[in-house]
């Protein structure tokens, strides 16, 4: 029997339909497409460097995967999963029997494994045999044996060279390059190799090949070494008698060499500058200090192992004034000039001509350069000059390329005070730069020393103003140089005869001395 309530809810939403509506054809459409894929799904185009929509978008939905572990008969699988299995028993078989094979002892020699199946099994370490053995070490005793060798055969041998027979070794190496340049004509004509125009070749001297100059240089050496045998000891030995005396501040200066060639003469000494790879070479610039006598320049490159006679010299059109080595090129040297020339020599090359030099369309100085400097890194150098600036040259290929680093501009005494007073800075004219010197702690900051005795603490960052400026000498600062080991200590010598020590943070000196002269 119907439960009354439950007629009546369906009753109620029971839709009743006339006979038109029940005989209507209502049709229905299915697609594929998936309701609950995403309408706005966007991928990044790295071809466009934009997201983009993409449009295909994957309508497969699966509702149940099953993967089918189930093969037939028939199949080739099959026949291969069976193949498998045999070879499989067949292996068991085998190993089951060698390892039967494999029992030695008499109690089990009738007895096989797989005669009894519930017997319990022995262990095997491995699949092969084993057996337990021992064995006992032996030590080794030790003794001490003492070897002696004979010392080597020595023999004497003499015998006397006379000129005919030097003369009859070079005529017979002679004709050997002469047979072996003949066998090369042979070859080259077998081989088609004929040429078409007939040049004649012109045979080296050998008393001027590189061979024969370099034999020379180490004899040279050898003879100059021999006959200053002492003058070498007392280079490498030399004991000063005032060691160790009750006068501690006296001591003596042996003079050992002088280094002097023709060309120098009536030239005096300007710079000198040791070469940071080779320790016994050294270069010297030859100018003059009478500046109303202009005369023309000379570098000389000397070595202690031959101090007769310099080992490289260049001349210049005017006088050297400074030099410097490259650090990781100790072939490159940087020469300033008194009229306000840089130039790079290679020391390597046999010509006497520079292979850079500055001109007055490359922005070269109007006064002496009294310094340059090579940077530690790049292939550029830095120079200062009288004429107020500190520039900066670069190696191109086939130029100097400058750059102004700083101008210099003077600062007088009384506008000093003005600005203390008024904290305004007045300034005007350049003044004329003697000397440079970089921080080895950092390479923006730099000490220049003027004629006016006045030391500037600058900056690769602010070409237009000093960051500091310390006054203490009355004549011109000749050198200034950074302390290797103390960020903000350095020392200045200047032409009053003193020595300043100084500190970047303090203006004024913490330390001075007078070579009483």
């Amino acid at each position: 029997m119907m439960n009354p309530d439950l007629a009546t809810q369906k009753d109620m939403d029971h839709i009743s339909l006339n006979t038109e509506e029940r005989k209507e054809l209502i049709t229905k459409a299915l697609n594929t497409n998936n309701p609950c894929a995403p309408h706005n799904e966007t991928q990044y185009s790295h071809k466009e460097k934009i997201f983009k929509k993409d449009e295909l978008v994957d309508q497969m939905v699966v509702h149940f995967s099953l993967d089918n572990d189930i093969i037939l008969i028939d199949s080739d699988e099959y026949r291969d999963q069976e193949d498998f299995r045999d070879i499989k028993k067949q292996r068991n078989r085998e190993l089951l029997d060698f390892v039967n094979d494999g029992i030695k002892d008499e109690e089990f020699s009738n007895y096989r494994l797989d005669d009894d199946p519930t017997a319990q099994k022995k262990s095997l370490r491995n699949t092969f045999n084993f057996q337990e053995r021992s064995c006992q070490t032996f030590n080794l005793q030790l003794r001490e044996k003492g070897i002696k060798t004979d010392p080597p055969q020595c023999s004497r041998f003499f015998r006397e060279t006379t000129q005919w027979e030097i003369f009859d070794k070079y005529m017979a190496d002679y004709e050997e390059q002469q047979r072996i340049e003949w066998e090369e004509q042979q070859k080259n004509k077998k081989k088609g190799k004929k040429n078409q125009q007939q040049v004649q070749q012109v045979r080296e001297d050998p008393l001027y090949s590189a061979s024969m100059k370099r034999a020379l240089k180490i004899m040279e050496r050898m003879i100059v070494q021999g006959a200053d045998f002492d003058k070498f000891s007392d280079y490498k030995y030399y004991h000063d008698e005032t060691e160790g005396t009750d006068s501690p501040n006296t001591g003596t200066v042996l003079p050992l060499w002088r280094f002097s060639t023709d060309k120098s003469r009536r030239k005096q000494v300007t710079s000198i500058c040791w070469n940071p790879k080779y320790k016994d070479l050294f270069a010297v610039g030859y100018g003059s200090y009478d500046f109303l006598k202009e005369t023309s320049g000379l570098i000389c490159c000397y070595t202690i192992k031959n101090p007769t006679w310099p080992e490289y010299s260049f001349t210049t059109e005017s006088g050297v004034m400074c030099l410097d080595f490259h650090k990781k090129n100790p072939a490159l040297l940087a020469v300033g000039l008194y009229d306000g020339t840089v130039m790079v020599f290679d020391i390597r090359a046999k010509s006497n001509k520079a292979i850079y030099q500055s001109t007055v369309r490359t922005m070269k100085h109007t006064d002496p350069v009294w310094q340059v400097s090579w940077d530690e890194n790049e292939m550029l150098f830095y120079s200062i000059s009288s004429d107020g600036r500190v520039s900066r040259w670069t190696l191109m290929k086939n130029k100097l390329e400058p750059e102004e680093v700083l101008k210099l501009k003077l600062v007088l005494d009384q506008e000093k005070e003005l600005v203390d007073n008024k904290k305004e800075s007045f300034m005007y004219g350049l003044a004329g730069g003697m000397c440079f010197d970089f921080n080895p702690f950092n390479d923006d900051q730099f000490l220049v020393g003027t004629e006016e005795g006045k030391i500037h603490l600058c900056s690769k960052a602010y070409s237009g103003q000093y960051l500091e400026t310390y006054e203490g000498h009355f004549l011109a600062v000749y050198a200034v140089k950074w302390n290797k080991y103390h960020p903000r200590v350095f020392l200045s010598c200047s032409a009053d005869w003193k020595i300043k020590m100084w500190d970047k943070e303090i203006t004024r000196p913490i330390l001075s001395y007078d070579l009483g002269c």
